[in-house]
């Protein structure tokens, strides 16, 4: 698969309860190490380490597919209970990325 590389920044914005809150997006499509369960057609993260930091206690909040040519490619909706994660699993190439990062607003 061909990506560009760069730095991005995407911001949502929100109503909630009388508080106007902004999440901010950084698109970072880098290269990572993920521990995951491959069980009855299913793959869930439980681990990643991402330079030199581990994010274990992942939670899945969505997974959804796609194909891209004849690639299939897994991706991960998942948080540590801090941040929210974009995982990406490349299914020709047997490779996981980290697409996307965005903080927990409390």
């Amino acid at each position: 698969m061909v990506y560009s590389k760069g730095f991005y920044l995407f911001f949502t914005f929100g109503f909630y309860s009388g508080i106007i809150f902004i999440t901010m997006y950084e698109y970072i499509h880098e290269p990572i190490i993920v521990c995951a369960k491959f069980a009855k057609n299913k793959i869930t993260p439980l681990n990643f380490k991402w330079g030199t930091k581990v994010y274990d206690n992942l939670h899945t909040n969505l997974v959804w597919h796609k194909k891209y040519g004849k690639t299939p490619v897994a991706y991960f909706g998942v948080d540590d209970g801090v941040n929210y994660f974009k995982l990406m699993f490349d299914g020709e190439a047997l490779e996981w990325w980290i697409e996307e990062l965005s903080q927990k607003n409390e």
